[in-house]
């Protein structure tokens, strides 16, 4: 059984999971680190018990811990009251707009989580202030009966791992020599609130690419197995770094195919490139 993000996190991998998970599977006594963890859906459905998460995304990185640690019904709980006390449902925009302003002034995780569920796509966004300003997705997001069961779920998964949380950049997170590391870096040649420049981080560039491919190339001299996903073709654009550097490695393509909120279809390439075994 595969287990979703109740976040419907944007530039989640839950439909690569089937292509992942047997590639993770010979080392499930390694430690698990996510680099990349976004809203958890793979660093969730790995069998290691010892996992790292991490996240640049500080609000993000403290939600999941926050959840992990919480029982779900006190959190749940914690939910119900803050939308009481924000009267919050698909229409009332006020109500979300002093609740994201107030987590503004506040910070608070459980606001954070609110405004997520209640948010436009469900998108994380930010200004250059780190003001979450994401605006209100009136009459399509809300918490719901199918959102409630997957954050418990959700929840419930949490807590049968041993997991370290951090918010550093790639560079900085600290990697065991018993781990195998999964890499799903903000896509060069998308443009997404993942990558765009408006999540509180730089945006991401041929600079942040050919650093992660250092990196990378560190951990294979050092024998730590890695997976990576990334888009090597979106339409026209190639993204030539990653075409030329996974030459080192096996790669192989995974047939995906996305949507944008518009329902507008577009052809994508997406790759695995490791230094793991794998049947092709």
């Amino acid at each position: 059984m595969i287990y979703s993000c109740p976040f419907n996190y944007v530039g989640g991998k839950s439909k690569l999971l089937p292509v992942l998970l047997p590639l993770f599977h010979p080392y499930t006594e390694n430690v698990f680190v996510d680099l990349f963890g976004g809203g958890f859906s793979v660093g969730l459905n790995v069998e290691n018990k010892k996992v790292i998460y991490n996240d640049i995304n500080a609000d993000l990185a403290e939600l999941i811990r926050l959840i992990k640690n919480t029982p779900f019904n006190a959190f749940e709980s914690k939910l119900l009251q803050l939308i009481d006390r924000y009267e919050l449902s698909k229409t009332n925009t006020q109500g979300y707009l002093r609740l994201r302003s107030d987590f503004n002034a506040l910070r608070d995780p459980y606001v954070f989580c609110l405004l997520i569920f209640y948010s436009f796509n469900h998108q994380i966004r930010y200004n250059s202030s780190l003001q979450f300003n994401t605006p209100f997705g009136k009459n399509r997001s809300s918490y719901n009966a199918r959102t409630q069961k997957n954050l418990r779920i959700f929840s419930d998964i949490l807590r049968t791992k041993e997991v370290t949380f951090s918010s550093l950049t790639f560079q900085k997170v600290h990697v065991p020599d018993n781990a195998i590391v999964y890499i799903d870096p903000p896509y060069l040649i998308t443009t997404g609130s993942y990558n765009d420049g408006n999540r509180g981080v730089s945006q991401w560039n041929e600079a942040s690419e050919r650093e992660l491919y250092r990196s990378i190339d560190a951990l294979h001299q050092r024998n730590i197995p890695f997976v990576l996903s990334n888009m090597l073709k979106k339409g026209d654009h190639t993204n030539v770094l990653l075409d030329d550097w996974k030459n080192k490695y096996r790669s192989f393509d995974v047939a995906t195919q996305y949507k944008n909120y518009h329902r507008k279809e577009y052809q994508t390439q997406e790759i695995i490139v490791t230094n793991v075994p794998y049947k092709g």
